[in-house]
């Protein structure tokens, strides 16, 4: 039957001439957004929250698989911060070619944001880091420790310990403690996992 040029539904109720035509187009948008929530569900459930971040700032660039290697051995020492039963630290590359102006600028920027949030609570910065972040008499981002011997008491040379090699061996960096007046949980945390890379490492 048609009515103003449109078919309709001829009497007849079956699957393929009623439901499925009058609503063929309710199901698909229904299947559509099904697969669309299952896909969002198992995306979040995949995705993982760090405990901390190590942040890294050097004009030497560092690849992120060096710096993942990094991470994984801080994540063997590190406890379960958000208490989700995993420990996950995520590095934060802050490092670029020392000749790229438009790289030096982000990572400089991407750095500035970290100083105003407790999620990074170990820094590891070359000189040229060291010289924006801790030699300014108005930045004071960093605890003081008797174990550290450079930056007036508040770094150690990333040779010292074992599980920065990868980044160590050609170019020296310095490894801080982030000190946050507000989070007694982020001091405990920088203080201990470097307290344990520092137990792993051999002495020489």
């Amino acid at each position: 039957m048609k009515n103003n040029g449109r078919e309709h539904y001829d009497g007849k109720k079956t699957w393929k001439n009623y439901y499925w035509f009058y609503y063929k187009w309710y199901m698909l948008g229904a299947l559509f957004l099904s697969i669309v929530i299952a896909i969002c569900t198992a995306q979040c459930a995949a995705r993982v929250t760090p405990d901390y971040y190590v942040l890294y700032y050097s004009n030497i660039y560092v690849p992120d698989d060096t710096l993942k290697r990094i991470s994984e051995e801080c994540e063997k020492v590190s406890p379960d911060l958000n208490g989700d039963g995993k420990v996950h630290v995520q590095a934060i590359n802050c490092t670029y070619p020392g000749e790229d102006s438009g790289v030096r600028q982000t990572a400089r920027q991407q750095a500035m944001l970290q100083m105003q949030s407790t999620d990074a609570c170990i820094w590891i910065l070359d000189d040229a880091g060291v010289e924006l972040y801790a030699e300014s008499d108005e930045v004071d981002l960093f605890a003081k420790d008797p174990r550290f011997k450079k930056q007036n008491g508040r770094a150690i040379n990333a040779k010292q310990i074992a599980a920065f090699d990868a980044i160590s061996s050609k170019h020296d960096f310095y490894v801080f403690c982030r000190k946050e007046p507000k989070s007694e949980k982020i001091n405990a945390t920088a203080n201990k996992v470097i307290s344990a890379l520092l137990a792993k490492t051999p002495q020489k």
